[in-house]
């Protein structure tokens, strides 16, 4: 049985747990009150009864008189290390209702010993931050911890803080760009790139830089592709790379690479041979779907896929494609007019959905360029 469970259990009483209430601030928990189990925190002679009395705080809420405070002098004196640990944790668990915590979560991911402790203290700043940019700073120097499961945490954290992290953009690059970091570590500064977004064209020569790798690992590959077409037109470098990527034997990373091209839009119209290739030879259904929408994205530059388009129009393909087929189409417009004769078709196909779509379609491609 885990460590923790045996200690939560350990509080024979817990069924009698009584919770917080507004006219109660010392409630009771495993039959002793929470200024009981703040004094036991404190004096207690055993890792193991602070321990106890750090989950008993935890049940008892941030809420409670002195919990916050009492975890938070835990965190920074304690001289166990798994009491620390479980102090980060739970001011962790309890979100941006312990900020009062921040600045010693900080000083313990700058400098407590346990890899633990730093690592827990990075994600709790994370879930604090709507209300924690003074922590960013740290968590920019954390990516440079020791410890990967640290750097990572870190990386993460980022991310939460959105526009409020732009000066760890450079930072999330440089760890994102690291070849010694593992997969973990690089995905999640991609991610959080991503979510700060800032200087688009540092962010996606890096990213394009990391699809040009050699053996990059498929969950990293997966992750930029994803992420690059966030930044769309601006994006374009990635276009050659994205299109090599219709090609890859992960689906997820194929499914992505369509859709990061028609994120990108227009200015990625080099990639329609991919495309259209892509198209002739795949058969999952959400790809396909993702590839049409795709080449309905460069409209009348796409007009040498009217063929390719037609064809996924026919009533042997799946609904969604049919759909998909006929409402891009419609999109390329009157350079789509060889499409006619099949959405005529289609204008009397037993399905509404589909003659609808067709009647649509038909108007859009007849109306004058």
């Amino acid at each position: 049985m885990p460590q923790r469970l045996s200690l939560f259990l350990a509080l024979t009483f817990f069924l009698s747990i009584q919770p917080a209430r507004a006219a109660d601030d010392d409630p009771v928990i495993a039959g002793k009150k929470a200024s009981e189990w703040l004094e036991l925190l404190e004096k207690g002679d055993k890792p193991e009864k602070r321990r106890a009395a750090v989950i008993a705080l935890g049940i008892a809420g941030p809420k409670t008189t002195g919990a916050v405070a009492g975890l938070s002098k835990a965190l920074r004196e304690d001289k166990a290390p798994e009491v620390r640990r479980e102090a980060a944790t739970t001011i962790r668990n309890m979100g941006t209702e312990a900020i009062d915590a921040m600045e010693y979560l900080a000083d313990a991911l700058k400098e407590d010993k346990d890899e633990i402790v730093r690592m827990v203290s990075a994600t709790a700043l994370g879930r604090m931050a709507d209300k924690a940019k003074p922590a960013v700073p740290i968590l920019t120097a954390a990516l440079k911890d020791k410890h990967a499961g640290t750097r990572s945490a870190a990386a993460e954290a980022l991310g939460q803080f959105k526009i409020d992290a732009r000066d760890s953009v450079p930072a999330l690059i440089e760890a994102a760009l690291d070849k010694s970091n593992d997969r973990f570590i690089r995905s999640y500064a991609v991610i959080s790139l991503g979510r700060i977004g800032g200087d688009a064209d540092a962010i996606t020569a890096a990213l394009v830089k990391i699809l040009g790798e050699e053996g990059i690992g498929s969950e990293v590959r997966e992750v930029v592709i994803d992420v690059v077409g966030q930044f769309g037109s601006d994006a374009r470098e990635a276009t050659p790379l994205l299109a090599k990527a219709l090609k890859d034997p992960q689906i997820n990373v194929r499914r992505k690479a369509a859709t990061s091209l028609g994120k990108i839009g227009p200015s990625a119209k080099e990639a329609i041979p991919e495309l259209r290739e892509a198209l002739k030879k795949e058969t999952d259904k959400l790809l396909v779907c993702s590839l049409i929408h795709t080449l309905g994205v460069f409209g009348k530059d796409a007009r040498d896929a009217v063929p390719d388009l037609v064809l996924k129009t026919k009533a042997d393909m799946y609904l969604e494609v049919r759909l998909a087929a006929i409402e891009e189409l419609g999109r390329i417009g009157p350079d789509a007019k060889e499409a006619l004769p099949a959405l005529m078709v289609a204008q009397k196909d037993g399905r509404t959905d589909i003659r609808e779509a067709a009647t649509e379609a038909l108007k859009k491609i007849q109306s004058m360029p």
